[in-house]
């Protein structure tokens, strides 16, 4: 995974972006750097890449090895993210849950089900959207300490 890590850090500072965010299955990546001048660039390309190389390496690492866990769905059914249309979201990405706080809904058979957090955390990342069908053992959220 580190050469992996290493190849996606030399390509995005080959590129003309300053910005990048990446979310996979293991890990979610975000990479940012400082605009240079096209002529800053030219003269010291190296020293540049070695920066962001380094600083970025350092987190990404960091994020790796957060353990996250899983919330899975008990059931086939449609994911709801609000217990009504006209209510606010139940959790946003980086909300910190407590154990048997209501994450979503999923509607099976026209019943609601309320699925809730087993454990404390902050949310990680939310795997589906409003609407979105979801089978048994896929997992919903992904909760980090």
């Amino acid at each position: 995974m580190e050469n992996k890590l290493e190849n996606l850090l030399k390509e995005f500072s080959k590129l003309n972006i300053t910005y990048l965010k990446y979310q996979g299955v293991d890990f979610s990546l975000e990479l940012s750097k400082d605009s240079l001048t096209k002529s800053r660039e030219a003269d010291i390309p190296s020293v540049n890449e070695s920066i962001i190389t380094r600083e970025n390496k350092v987190e990404v690492l960091e994020a790796a090895n957060e353990k996250l866990e899983k919330v899975k769905s008990p059931m086939v059914g449609i994911f709801y993210s609000r217990m009504s249309p006209e209510s606010e979201v139940l959790v946003n990405l980086g909300d910190s849950v407590k154990e048997g706080q209501v994450l979503c809904i999923i509607e099976a058979m026209k019943m609601f089900n309320e699925i809730t957090s087993p454990f404390n955390g902050t949310i990680r990342k939310i795997n589906f959207k409003d609407g979105d069908l979801v089978e048994f053992g896929d997992i919903l959220f992904e909760v980090g300490n």
